[in-house]
């Protein structure tokens, strides 16, 4: 075995590039866990996040404190927190006996918001974080919505149904603000099981499930009264797990099911049928409720759905995770088929046009897609976790990143087309069995929010930079800004650095030792493109394997942790 012993000193390279730039990244914990379900920001960039806690959390991300502590044996909490991430406010619902699950959120253009959740357990439970008590009883089993001012002042709750008693349903819950005679809406989707009064008043309006479990939507008014209640489904499981609506009040919603289901809420039917365990659907309703177009995504096996959203051209984008092959084209005339090769979940991202017909769709690499945002000029940024080793090149170009721990953090961009523009990866230190996951996404003035959990330490400065947040018990929630640029960079770096690297030409692994610790590590071929990317935690020795790839000349670029950049050419034979 051959030892090169390299000194790198002067290194001068240009490059246009879409350069992502790290603004901050906060921290919210306490002993136990918090778990944040989604976010949303507001028109002047203030956002809000919704989830659950236990035990005593401190809400303010600054050196400020602002604690609250669970009442029951788990609480819902929304916060609001400004464009740059400092505390405004922070409630707590719950009650002695309870357990609550805060699971979507949305926002209008005033700054109201609106949440929707879920209360099991017994006792009184108080919705209003002011001196007055405004208490919802008899909870066990049923779906609430809130809304709440843009000072997190009490306005309205309402409670409907029985039968939704499983922590790990789906919900989502949007505003459209489309006019009508009866103003703003809110629509609520999820499912459903047996017979239930989806009406929060006096009066009554039951829907009842074709089989086990069955999917509805509602539109409410802006003040909480129920406009219309609708469903869907067959004789075995069915749910809807994402929703988006447009300008005009139209309602996308996306979701899995399995067997023949008549996805026309009214008189006519529209029947699909799933040709795996599960198939992706999606439909669009009018402001109505009336069905204007139902499609399916199908697939070997499964197939499941996490996210949707829009275009300014009306185009949809759902975005999920799948086994075997899955044909994204809804058309019986034609098959575009994704396949993966990996034991698990591999993630897919789907665009169909504004009529339902297929564009284009990929094969994204991370298994949990619970995020989708859409910039100015089309491009597609996702987010969410993966595990185990993935490819985040939906090309026929490889980048692939492997999980430091059980659960990974990633954030993806690609462009109008479909092509990616850059991936980044957020792992815990400590590696081994921690659990780090995206959970939710969201967009204001084209800079990228993404929001989760994670456990142990984690520097969430994907670049040279570092910026570290610790847990300070489980699982901690995260939120960190991403803004873009489209710049024109020149690397400059003058200081030296020794490295062992062998051997160089190599068959197919290398081995790299250096004085200093490391951050990171990317290989780029002769074109530019980056085709590796791995994150490292401080090690000074590192193993890469590249027996994948193609005989050639590569970059080497070397992080280290004083944000240093340093490159070397290597062969591979």
């Amino acid at each position: 075995m051959r030892t090169i012993l390299l000194n790198i000193f002067l290194i001068t390279f240009h490059l246009t590039t879409s350069a992502q730039t790290f603004q901050w990244a906060k921290g919210i914990g306490g002993t136990w866990d918090q778990i944040v379900d989604d976010m949303v920001h507001d028109a002047a960039g203030n956002m809000y996040m919704v989830g659950h806690f236990y035990g005593t959390v401190d809400f303010d991300p600054g050196p400020n404190i602002y604690n609250l502590t669970a009442a029951g044996n788990m609480d819902i909490f929304i916060t609001k927190l400004d464009v740059n991430g400092n505390f405004v406010w922070a409630h707590q619902i719950g009650s002695t006996y309870s357990y609550g699950h805060g699971k979507s959120i949305t926002v209008n253009t005033y700054g109201d918001i609106v949440i929707i959740g879920e209360i099991s357990g017994s006792g009184a439970v108080d919705f209003d974080p002011g001196p007055n008590t405004v208490n919802g009883n008899n909870f066990e089993g049923d779906v609430f919505i809130a809304r709440y001012n843009s000072n997190g002042n009490f306005v309205f709750v309402k409670n409907f149904g029985e039968n939704f008693s499983s922590s790990n349903y789906e919900y989502d819950i949007v505003f459209s603000e489309a006019y009508s005679l009866l103003g703003a809406a809110i629509y609520v989707t999820g499912k459903f099981s047996g017979t239930d009064d989806f009406d929060p008043s006096a009066a009554t309006v039951n829907l009842s499930s074709n089989g086990n479990k069955d999917i509805f939507v509602c539109k409410f008014s802006y003040s909480g009264n129920l406009i219309w209640a609708k469903s869907m489904g067959g004789t075995q499981d069915d749910e809807s797990t994402a929703m988006t609506t447009d300008a005009s009040g139209n309602i996308y919603i996306t979701g899995n099911f399995h067997g023949t289901v008549d996805f026309d809420p009214g008189p006519s039917t529209t029947f699909l049928t799933s040709y795996g365990n599960s198939d992706v659907f999606v439909i669009k309703l009018d402001a109505s409720g009336n069905l204007v177009w139902a499609r399916q995504l199908s697939g070997t096996s499964s197939e499941r759905s996490k996210s949707i959203a829009l275009d300014n051209a009306g185009a949809v984008y759902i975005g999920g995770e799948f086994s075997g092959t899955i044909d994204c084209d809804p058309s019986n005339a034609t098959l575009h088929n994704l396949t993966t090769s990996l034991t698990s979940y591999n993630g897919f991202l789907t665009k169909l046009d504004a009529s339902g017909n297929f564009v284009w769709a990929k094969n994204v690499g991370g298994q949990e897609i619970e995020g989708i945002c859409i910039t100015s000029t089309g491009e597609v940024c996702i987010g969410g976790s993966f595990s185990n080793t993935v490819d985040f090149d939906p090309g026929p170009n490889v980048l692939t990143a492997t999980a430091n721990s059980w659960s990974d953090i990633f954030m993806t961009k690609l462009d109008a087309a479909g092509n990616l523009a850059w991936t980044r990866q957020w792992a815990s230190s400590g590696g081994g069995t921690g659990a780090d996951y995206g959970k939710a996404m969201s967009i204001y003035n084209n800079d990228i929010y993404l929001a989760g959990t994670f456990e142990g330490s984690v520097d969430f400065d994907p670049n040279q930079g570092v910026s570290y947040l610790a847990s300070a018990g489980g699982e901690d929630i995260f939120v960190l800004k991403m803004n873009e640029t489209t710049t024109s960079v020149e690397k400059h770096r003058t200081k030296s650095l020794t490295l062992n690297v062998f051997p160089n030409p190599t068959p197919n692994n290398i081995h790299i030792q250096a004085q200093t610790n490391l951050k990171g590590v990317e290989i780029y071929n002769l074109e530019g493109q980056l085709i590796r990317s791995k994150r490292i935690n401080n090690q000074t020795e590192i193993d890469l394997d590249l027996s994948d790839l193609p005989s050639g000349l590569y970059l080497l670029t070397l992080n280290d942790e004083k944000g240093q950049s340093y490159q070397q050419k290597i062969i591979k034979k």
